[in-house]
C-alpha cells in the first residue's frame, strides 16, 4: 500500500506500537499534507464518525450489504477511499465497514499500546461475526495482542464468589504456565458443562460465551493468518481473583493431578491464544517477546469489559493485580495435538513381538513375506480385491467364451469319464480378454512383433512381477543386477510355438520354444541372482515359493537375501479339458465344490500370482511384512498306489514337516488352507490328513480351499492358496468356502478337528498362525506355514495424495506394526540442532544404551524456552527438574582409530592421544581430501578384543551433529562428511580430525591443515588408491574395474566386448566397488551432452547412461575424476565420441506446483558455499507446494518432518523418503516468494525457509 498524497509506500510500525491499521508512512512529509481539497486525503488515517444525521447501511468487509443499519456517530476506524464510488468506507473496530460521506470524518491521532483495538459488532454475530473475526486475527498477526472492548455488564460481583470447584492454587513450576510469574492469585476451575455455571445453576454465559463464540470463528482463520491449525477443545476455563493475605493463602489446597508434567508440557507445547476477559479490572499487565527477552517489555492498561486476546506462543506475560476484587475469566485455544508418523523402531524383534503379546519366534535367518500381487479369476487383481472376492463368495467361473476354443465343438455332457473325446465341462475360472491381452510393450523395451509372439501368460507374469517391485520398492532401473532369486512354476504353455514364423528375426526375438518363464522374467528385469522353474503339477507354485524360502533360509547364498516366487496358468486349448474328462478330473457341474456332497471333480482356472519375501532381522523389514514365513516342507509319495492317487501317509508327513520347522503346534494353528480340488478320491484322504494331524485340538479348525472360488489353477493353485492364507492372517478372518451345502459322505467326520467355513469367521486374538497345502497329481506334497498379526489399513492409500511426481522405484510400505504408546519405553524426534534423538514431549536425550525402563516426563523448562531442542543442546532455566548428564564409559583403554572413504573403508587409522584436557580425553588424527574433494569417515574404538563404532547422529553429518556413544553394531551410513567444495579445501588437502572425549559427551571436530606433503603416510602405514568400476547391461551388472591411463593417473578406460543385439548398452559407473558412490548422469539416459555428470552418491537409481549402436560393435568407456571435476566420454564407430562433465559438488534444484513441477534450479549466493535460493509467484489458489531435489533427483529430496511449513518444520533427507511430504506456502495470489536452502543453518527448522520479497528486494536478489 501507498500513501495515498505522496504515493510512498507504506511501512509497518513495530508491533508493540502499532495502531489499530497497524501502518504509517515511512516517507518524508509530503508536500501535499494538509491540504484537504485533495479527494481521498483521509486514506488509510484512524478517523471518527460525527454529525451524521441517520442510521447507515451495515457492510461486510466485501463490501456486501448485510441487511442492518446502525448508528455510526462516535465510532472509530479506519477510512479507504474509492475512487469508483467517490467517497470512503470505514473499517470500523469491529471489522464492518460503513460508507460515510468525507464531511463525517475527523482525522484521530494514533493510539497507544493497551488502547482498544477492536470492539464487539452490536449487530447479530450470525452476520458480523466472520468480519469480526478477521479483524481480530489480522490485529493479533500484527503485533500478537489484541484488546476488544466488550458490552458493559452489571451484577457481576456477587455472581462469581459462589463457583462449583473449590478455590486452590497451583504449584509453583504451573503457576508461571498457566498465570504468569508471580501471580498471587487464586483460582476456580469452571464445571466441563457448557457453558460453565455457578452453585445455584445461573450460567455465566454474558463473559463466557463471548470467548467461546470468538474462538470458533477464529478457528478457520488460525492456520492461514496465524500459522497453526486450531483444535476444536479448549483446555478449559479458570476464574482467577487475588489472594486477600497470607491467611487466606494458607488455607487454600494445592491442585494435585496426576500426570501434571505430561499435562503441562502438553499445554505449553500446544497453546496458541489466550483469553483473557476483565470481569473487573484496572491494573497493568506487562507482555514480552519470548524470541527476544532482552528487550523492553510492554506494558498496558486493563479495564472492566475488555477481552484481551494475545499470542501465547509468542508473548509472555505478567499479570499481578493490586486489588482484591480484581476479577477475569481465562481460556486458551491450543493447536491441534501431534502428529507423529512412525519411521522406525529401535530394540529386537523380540521385543516388538512381546509388546504386542505375540509369541517369541525364532529368528534365525527369518523370512518375511514383504508383499504380494495376483490376477486371478472373479477379477481378483492385487490383494484387496483377491481378499474382497473370497468374503462375498465369489464365482468366478464362466462359460468359456470362442476367443478360447468353440464349446459347441468340444464338449458333450457325460458321466464322470468321458470316452467319447470331448470335454465334460464348458467352464472355467477365467481372466477376461482385456486383462489377458493389453499389455505396454513400450515399458519393456519390446518390439510390439516380438510381444505378439510372447504368451498372453506371460505378459501378465512380466506386469505383475513389475508391479509387485514397485510395491516393495523397487523400479525396473534399479532392478538391474540384482541378486533376487527366482522361482517361477510353469507346466507348459498353451501357445502355438510357431505363430509369427513369417517375420524370423522377430520370432526369434520372441523365442516362445526355448524361453522358460523365469528365463524371461529374469531376463526382462535383469536379475541375477538364481533362478528355478518348477513343474510338480498342482504343487508347482507352492514348491517354488518353500525352494525360495529354504534358499533365504539356509543356504550361503552368496548375498541373496531376496526372492520373487510365481505361479501361473493359462487355458486356450481344449485338449487339457478332453484328457482330463478322460481320466475323470473334471466336475460335469462346471465348479470346484470341495468337500460338497455333489463334488465330482474339479474345474480348471487361470492366471498368475506370488510372493516377495526378504530375509533378516532388520526391523524395519519386521515391521513392514505382511507375515513371517515359519515353516516349508516337499516330499514324494514315492511308489504308491497308482502315479496320479493321493497318498494320506504322505500328506500327513509333509504336514507335520512343515509345523515341526515353523516350531508350531498343531493346536496353534488358527486356520488351513487345503489343497481341497473337489475329487472323488482327493477330498477325502485330505481330511483323513486334517483329522490325523489335528486331532488334539479343542477349538475346531477353519478348513478353506480357494478352488471353490477361482477354480484349479494347477501350476498356480499353490499361489492362490498362499495369498488367501496371508490376506487371512493380516485380516485376523477366515472367508468362507463356496458351493458347500452338505458335506461328502465320502469324507470321515468322526473325530474330525475342523470345520468349513459358509461364511467370513472373525478370528478372536490378534496374531495366528496359517498354513496352506498343496498336493500334486504327480506325488509331489508340499506345506507352508505363516505366522502373521492384524494389521489395519494395509491397502489404504495416503489420505494427501501429493501432485509432486514420484521417485523412481517409490513405493507405499505396509503400515509399520506399532505397540500403543503406553508400552513403549521411549517416544523420540529429532534434535531441531544436533539431530540426536529427544523425547518427543519435554526434549530429554534418551540413554544411549536401552536400559529397559520406561521414560516418564519430569523436566519442565523455563516459560519461554523451545522443546524443539534436547536436552543436550538447550542450556537454559528449568522451572521443574532438570535433565541428569547421562555418563559415557571412560574413555581409559581405548584405541580411536579412524575410517573411512579415503581408503574405502579397508584401512584403520590410529589416532594419537594428546594431553588431556582436564577429565576430557583428546584424540587427534589425519585425513587427505582424495579425488572426489568429498570424503565420509567414522571412528572406531578397541579395548583388548572389545570392538565398537563411534559415529554421527545423522547422514553427511557436519560437526554440530550430535556424537553417539560406542556401539557395538555400525549404523549403515550415518558418517561424518570432509565437503572441500564447503571448506575451500582442493584434493589433497590434509585434515586435522580431533575427538574429545569427556564422562559426559563427546565432540568430533576438524579443520584444514593446508596441502599434504608428498612424502606424508596415513597412520596405517599404507596409501590407497581409488579405483573406479563400470556396471553395464553387457556384464550383468557386475562391476568391473577399469584400467588406468599411464600418462593419465585420474584417467580410466574399459573395453567390455561388443553391443549386443539390441543395439542399447546401460552403464553407471562405481567408486571403490561401494554403492553409495555411484557416478551417474542428473538426469537418466541423457541424449545430449548438455547434461551434468554427478555423485559419487547413492541417488543414482534409475540414472544410467544409454550406449547406442549397431550390433557387434565395439564400444569404449572413460572416466576421468580429479578435484572434484568429473567427465565421461563414451565412444563408438556409429556414435563417434560423446562426453558430458560435471562436479562432485551438489546443486539444489526446486519442483514446485506453481509451474506444473518443472525442475528449476536454486541460484547459489555468491561468497556464501552454503546457501541458495529461488523466487516464484504464488498461483491464483493462494497455495503453493515444491521440494527441494539434489542433482535434479527424486531419489534426493529434502522434505519436512511435520505438516511442511517452511522455517517451523525440520528439515530432513536428502533422501527418498520424503515422496507424500511437501513444503507448503500459502499467500496472496500473485506475491513473490523467495525460498532460502540454508545447508549451514544451526537450527535444521531453519534450513528451508520461504517468504515474501518486495520489488526493491527482488531487484537486489536477482542482480
Amino acid at each position: 500500500m501507498r500513501c495515498p498524497q505522496c504515493r510512498s509506500p507504506l511501512q509497518h510500525t513495530e508491533p508493540a506500537l502499532a495502531c489499530g491499521a497497524g501502518r504509517v508512512c515511512g516517507a518524508s512529509p509530503c508536500s501535499m499534507a494538509g491540504s484537504k481539497s485533495v479527494a481521498g486525503h483521509l486514506d488509510a488515517k484512524l478517523v471518527e464518525v460525527r454529525d451524521v444525521s441517520q442510521e447507515v447501511d451495515v457492510r461486510d468487509r466485501a463490501l456486501n450489504l448485510l441487511g442492518e443499519t446502525t448508528d455510526p456517530n462516535g465510532c472509530h476506524g479506519v477510512a479507504r477511499w474509492d475512487q469508483d464510488a467517490g467517497d470512503y468506507f470505514v473499517e470500523m473496530l469491529d471489522g464492518l465497514v460503513l460508507r460515510i460521506p468525507e464531511g463525517n470524518l475527523h482525522e484521530t491521532g494514533p493510539v497507544g499500546p493497551g488502547a482498544c483495538d477492536a470492539r464487539w459488532p452490536v449487530i447479530s454475530m450470525s452476520r458480523a461475526g466472520p468480519s469480526f473475526a478477521l479483524k481480530v486475527a489480522e490485529v493479533l498477526g500484527d503485533k500478537a495482542y489484541c484488546f476488544i472492548d466488550m458490552p458493559p455488564q452489571v451484577e457481576h460481583h456477587a455472581r462469581f464468589l459462589s463457583m462449583t470447584s473449590t478455590p486452590c492454587v497451583l504449584d509453583k513450576f504451573s503457576e508461571e504456565l498457566y498465570l504468569g510469574p508471580h501471580p498471587n492469585a487464586r483460582i476456580f476451575w469452571m464445571e466441563e458443562a457448557q457453558p460453565p455455571h455457578d452453585l445455584e445453576g445461573e450460567f455465566v454465559s454474558r463473559w463466557y460465551q463471548p470467548m467461546q463464540h470468538l474462538s470458533y470463528l477464529l478457528l478457520p482463520l488460525t492456520e492461514g493468518l496465524l500459522g497453526f491449525r486450531a483444535s476444536e477443545h479448549h483446555v478449559g476455563t479458570l476464574f482467577r481473583m487475588p489472594i486477600a493475605n497470607n491467611r487466606e493463602a494458607s488455607a487454600l489446597s494445592l491442585e494435585d493431578e496426576e500426570g501434571s508434567v505430561e499435562k503441562q508440557l502438553d499445554f505449553v507445547r500446544r497453546r496458541r491464544l489466550c483469553f483473557m476477559y476483565f470481569v473487573h479490572s484496572h491494573d497493568t499487565l506487562e507482555f514480552r517477546w519470548k524470541e527476544n527477552a532482552s528487550a523492553d517489555p510492554v506494558r498496558v492498561s486493563t479495564q472492566s469489559d475488555q477481552l484481551l486476546v494475545f499470542r501465547h506462543d509468542v508473548l509472555s506475560y505478567r499479570y499481578e493485580p493490586a486489588s482484591g476484587t480484581d476479577m477475569v475469566l481465562q481460556t486458551w485455544m491450543l493447536e491441534e495435538p501431534q502428529q507423529l508418523e512412525v519411521q522406525a523402531y529401535e530394540g529386537t524383534q523380540e521385543t516388538l513381538l512381546a509388546l504386542i503379546g505375540a509369541p517369541k519366534l525364532s529368528t534365525d535367518r527369518q523370512v518375511h513375506v514383504m508383499n504380494g500381487i495376483c490376477r486371478f479369476p472373479a477379477m481378483a487383481y492385487r490383494l484387496e480385491r483377491d481378499w474382497a472376492a473370497y468374503v462375498k463368495q465369489s464365482d468366478g467361473f464362466l462359460e468359456i467364451p470362442i476367443v478360447r476354443f468353440d464349446v459347441d465343438v468340444y464338449y458333450e455332457a457325460a458321466d464322470q469319464f468321458n470316452a467319447n473325446g470331448k470335454s465334460s465341462t464348458k467352464h472355467a475360472g477365467l481372466l477376461s480378454d482385456l486383462e489377458m491381452i493389453l499389455f505396454d510393450n513400450d515399458c519393456f523395451e519390446m518390439e510390439p512383433g516380438m510381444a505378439q509372439g510372447i504368451p498372453c501368460i506371460q505378459r501378465v507374469m512380466l506386469e505383475l512381477a513389475l508391479e509387485l517391485f514397485n510395491l516393495v520398492g523397487f523400479s525396473r532401473q534399479t532392478l538391474a543386477g540384482e541378486r533376487i532369486y527366482a522361482a517361477i512354476a510353469d507346466i507348459g504353455l498353451e501357445w502355438d510355438p510357431y505363430m509369427g514364423m513369417h517375420d524370423h528375426t522377430t520370432w526369434l526375438k520372441s523365442s516362445p520354444l526355448q524361453m522358460l518363464s523365469v528365463n524371461r522374467l529374469c531376463h526382462t528385469f535383469g536379475l541375477a541372482g538364481p533362478a528355478h522353474q518348477v513343474d510338480t503339477a498342482c504343487s508347482a507354485s507352492l514348491v517354488a515359493s518353500n525352494m525360495a524360502h529354504a534358499y533365504l533360509r539356509k543356504h550361503d547364498n552368496k548375498g541373496v537375501k531376496m526372492s520373487l516366487a510365481m505361479g501361473l496358468q493359462h487355458i486356450i486349448y481344449p485338449w487339457p479339458f478332453i484328457g482330463l474328462s478322460g481320466a475323470g478330473m473334471l466336475g460335469r457341474g462346471g465348479r470346484c465344490k470341495t468337500f460338497d456332497q455333489s463334488a465330482n471333480g474339479y474345474n480348471r482356472g487361470e492366471g498368475c500370482g506370488g510372493l516377495f519375501c526378504k530375509v533378516g532381522d532388520d526391523l524395519s523389514v519386521v515391521q513392514e511384512r505382511l507375515a513371517a514365513y515359519l515353516g516349508s516342507y516337499v516330499n514324494q509319495d514315492g511308489r504308491s498306489a497308482s502315479l496320479t492317487a493321493p497318498n494320506g501317509p504322505s500328506q500327513q508327513l509333509v504336514v507335520r514337516g512343515s509345523l515341526s520347522q515353523a516350531e508350531v503346534s498343531p493346536e496353534s494353528v488358527s486356520a488351513t488352507e487345503n489343497h481341497g480340488t473337489g475329487t472323488a478320491l482327493g477330498d477325502p484322504i485330505e481330511t483323513g490328513t486334517i483329522r490325523s494331524v489335528f486331532r488334539r485340538r479343542d477349538v475346531p479348525l477353519p478348513v478353506t480351499s480357494g478352488k471353490t472360488h477361482m477354480g484349479h489353477l494347477e501350476a498356480g493353485a499353490g499361489a492362490v492358496g498362499l495369498l488367501k492364507t496371508i490376506c487371512s492372517l493380516v485380516h485376523s478372518a477366515v472367508p468362507p468356502n463356496c458351493h458347500l451345502r452338505q458335506p461328502n459322505a465320502h469324507c470321515e467326520f468322526d473325530g474330525f478337528p475342523g470345520v468349513f467355513t459358509t461364511e467370513v469367521l472373525e478370528l478372536p486374538a490378534e496374531y495366528h498362525y496359517a498354513g496352506a497345502n498343496g498336493f500334486g497329481f504327480g506325488g509331489t506334497n508340499s506345506r507352508a506355514d505363516f505366522f502373521g498379526h492384524r494389521r489395519d489399513n494395509i491397502y489404504i492409500p495416503c489420505q494427501h495424495e501429493m501432485l509432486a511426481p514420484k521417485a523412481v522405484g517409490e513405493h507405499r510400505p505396509v503400515q509399520p506394526l506399532v505397540p500403543k504408546t503406553n508400552q513403549l519405553d521411549w517416544i523420540t524426534v529429532t534434535c531441531a540442532r544436533c539431530q540426536g534423538f529427544m523425547c518427543w514431549l519435554c526434549g530429554v536425550c534418551p540413554p544411549e544404551r536401552a536400559s529397559g525402563v520406561k521414560h516418564h516426563c519430569v523436566d519442565v523448562r523455563a516459560e519461554s524456552a523451545s522443546y524443539e531442542i534436547c536436552s543436550r543442546c538447550y542450556e537454559g532455566e528449568y522451572l521443574r527438574g532438570g535433565p541428569e548428564k547421562a555418563m559415557l564409559d571412560a574413555s581409559a583403554g581405548y584405541k580411536v582409530f579412524l575410517s573411512g572413504t579415503w581408503s574405502a573403508w579397508t584401512a584403520l587409522d590410529e589416532m594419537r592421544q594428546l594431553p588431556d584436557r582436564g577429565d576430557v580425553a583428546v584424540y587427534e588424527g589425519e585425513a587427505v581430501l582424495g579425488d572426489t574433494r568429498l570424503e565420509e569417515f567414522h571412528l572406531v574404538v578397541m579395548r583388548g578384543s572389545a570392538k565398537g563404532f563411534i559415529q554421527p547422529s545423522c547422514k553427511r553429518a557436519g560437526q554440530r551433529a550430535r556424537v553417539m556413544a560406542p556401539a557395538e553394531k555400525e549404523q549403515l551410513g550415518k558418517h561424518w562428511l570432509l565437503d572441500g567444495f564447503c571448506d575451500g579445501a582442493r584434493q589433497g588437502t590434509l585434515y586435522m580430525i580431533r575427538l574429545e572425549w569427556g564422562d559426559q559427551q563427546m565432540v568430533v571436530t576438524w579443520t584444514p591443515a593446508g596441502m599434504a606433503s608428498k612424502d606424508w603416510v596415513p597412520a596405517s602405514g599404507q596409501r590407497f588408491v581409488h579405483r573406479y568400476f563400470l556396471a553395464s547391461s553387457v556384464g550383468g551388472w557386475v562391476p568391473t574395474i577399469g584400467t588406468n591411463d599411464n600418462d593419465d593417473r585420474y584417467l580410466w578406460r574399459w573395453f567390455l566386448g561388443r553391443i549386443p543385439y539390441s543395439g542399447r548398452v546401460e552403464l553407471m559407473f562405481v567408486r571403490d566397488q561401494d554403492q553409495s558412490q555411484v557416478i551417474y548422469p542428473m538426469s537418466g539416459n541423457p541424449t545430449n551432452e548438455s547434461v551434468a555428470v554427478v555423485g559419487p552418491d547413492d541417488g543414482g537409481a534409475g540414472k544410467r547412461w544409454v550406449l547406442q549402436g549397431t550390433e557387434a560393435e565395439q564400444f569404449f568407456c572413460f572416466l576421468r575424476v580429479c578435484d572434484g571435476s568429473l567427465s565421461v566420454s563414451l565412444k563408438t564407430d556409429t556414435m563417434g565420441r560423446c562426453t558430458w562433465f560435471g562436479t562432485t559438488d551438489r546443486a539444489y534444484h526446486v519442483i514446485g506446483s506453481w509451474d506444473r513441477w518443472d525442475v528449476a534450479e536454486m541460484r547459489k549466493v555468491e561468497g556464501a558455499s552454503q546457501l541458495w535460493r529461488h523466487h516464484f509467484r504464488i498461483g491464483e489458489h493462494g497455495r503453493e507446494e515444491f521440494h527441494i531435489l539434489v542433482n535434479q533427483n527424486l531419489n534426493l529430496r529434502i522434505y519436512p518432518a511435520g505438516g511442511g511449513s517452511p522455517g517451523q518444520d525440520l528439515a530432513c533427507g536428502p533422501d527418498r523418503k520424503g515422496n507424500q511430504k511437501q513444503w507448503q506456502v500459502v499467500g496472496p495470489p500473485g506475491c513473490t516468494m523467495q525460498i532460502v536452502l540454508d545447508l549451514g543453518a544451526e537450527d535444521q527448522r531453519s534450513v528451508v525457509t520461504c517468504r515474501p520479497l518486495d520489488e526493491r528486494e527482488l531487484r537486489l536478489s536477482l542482480a
